[in-house]
């Protein structure tokens, strides 16, 4: 009998592991450019380029989220291998609250990619904007 629950929960950890791959690869690569940790890759000019880069798009400054304005951080949606050539389609903007809160539901449930928790959170404040303007 097909079980939908049980073929969601395979998909959902075989993302989870494709991102985790990823997510290896990307760093491994940024190792060959001498960035050894997490903390390097923060400091280094890849990462301080890639910001300028994102920060001179013509795109709203606002948090992909909750559309906030202010406190706003670069956020990765995801580590994608040979993502060195600066590209920042895998960039959003979010708010130091929402950034917060994106990155602990993913230590939380390990069963959801960075992606899925960014959009999911994307989800449930949107709908609550929605909620509230109807009140």
């Amino acid at each position: 009998m097909y079980n939908r629950q049980t073929s969601t929960s395979k998909r959902e950890l075989e993302l989870v592991k494709l991102d985790k791959i990823s997510k290896d690869k990307y760093f491994s690569e940024l190792r060959g450019l001498g960035i050894t940790t997490y903390k390097d890759y923060l400091q280094s000019q890849y990462w301080k380029d890639l910001k300028l880069k994102m920060w001179s798009k013509k795109i709203p400054k606002e948090c992909f989220c909750c559309g906030s304005k202010s406190n706003l951080d670069i956020h990765h949606r995801k580590y994608r291998a040979k993502s060195i050539d600066m590209n920042t389609n895998d960039l959003v903007y979010l708010c130091r609250d929402c950034h917060t809160i994106v990155h602990n539901n993913h230590k939380e449930d390990k069963t959801i990619t960075i992606n899925q928790a960014t959009k999911r959170l994307r989800r449930k404040n949107r709908k609550n904007i929605l909620i509230e303007n109807f009140k």
